[in-house]
């Protein structure tokens, strides 16, 4: 036991370091970030990579040296892992077979959030508030619905939340609760844009595709419907539609508030790159 209590300080004192040299405090393997989760009650951030994974590097390059997401990678302890190396079996439990994949999990070990490929800086900030909110907010949604169920807002964010977790069969079971109740609300868009992203992230682009395409209809602002239409336009091109990619990414190219990320990754792709 002695060997287990010390071991946390001297964990704490590499990962301040880590802070203060402006850097991703990153676990050293699976153990100790589980270890750190149940202490700290934080989720775990798990990013899974594989050696010749491009859009891993740009994620590494990119992404996380960026001040505000090394400052909100705070609020999780981060592991990275090589899904085809020492994360292979850790890969293989919790299904994860394209890369980057990056899961969020509860220190009992359960998903409770995911991010499926690249992201720039500022759409990963805003995934990891996300995740973090949803997951402090779920038990007290759970306790709205159970007063009244047929909340708008509340089923429209348990639907976002719900199809982070893979739950999915509830979450379309609460959205289809939020459209009947008639809400129109900023987390609509947000609860079409996670469902659309479960079905991206399982291959099934056609259905992805239905629901960015609800999401782009009703998004509160430009740049929630630049990511409907990245989301988009990557589905297209998943499919083998190069027409439907051509169309997604010249209307967020036009998008006059959209995110400058997206709208580069846009004309790549309209480029004929990756």
């Amino acid at each position: 036991m002695k060997a287990v209590k010390t071991l946390f300080p001297i964990l704490l004192v590499t990962l301040a370091a880590a802070s203060l040299a402006g850097e991703i405090r990153w676990a050293k393997s699976i153990a100790i970030a589980q270890a750190e989760s149940k202490r700290s009650g934080k989720l775990l951030m798990v990013d899974f990579y594989t050696d010749w994974c491009g859009w891993c590097k740009k994620l590494d390059k990119d992404t996380y040296t960026d001040a505000k997401v090394i400052d909100l990678s705070n609020r999780v302890v981060s592991l990275k892992t090589d899904a085809e190396k020492e994360g292979k079996d850790l890969a293989k439990k919790y299904g994860v077979n394209g890369y980057p994949t990056i899961l969020f999990l509860d220190p009992q070990g359960s998903v409770v959030g995911k991010i499926g490929g690249y992201l720039p800086p500022a759409g990963f900030a805003e995934e990891l508030v996300k995740v973090t909110e949803n997951y402090a907010a779920y038990p007290k949604l759970v306790a709205t619905l159970k007063a009244n169920p047929a909340n708008g807002e509340a089923n429209a964010r348990m639907a976002g939340i719900l199809a982070a977790r893979d739950s999915i069969a509830r979450a379309e079971t609460h959205l289809a609760a939020a459209e009947k109740a008639g809400y129109k609300g900023a987390y609509l868009a947000g609860a079409y844009n996670a469902v659309g992203d479960h079905y991206q992230l399982a291959n099934e682009a056609k259905k992805a595709i239905a629901f960015f395409e609800k999401a782009v209809a009703i998004a509160p602002n430009d740049k929630v419907k630049s990511y409907s239409l990245i989301s988009l336009a990557v589905c297209c091109q998943m499919a083998g539609d190069k027409a439907g990619v051509q169309k997604h990414a010249k209307a967020l190219v036009a998008l006059k508030g959209a995110d400058p990320e997206y709208v580069q990754m846009a004309k790549q792709m309209l480029q004929g790159t990756p």
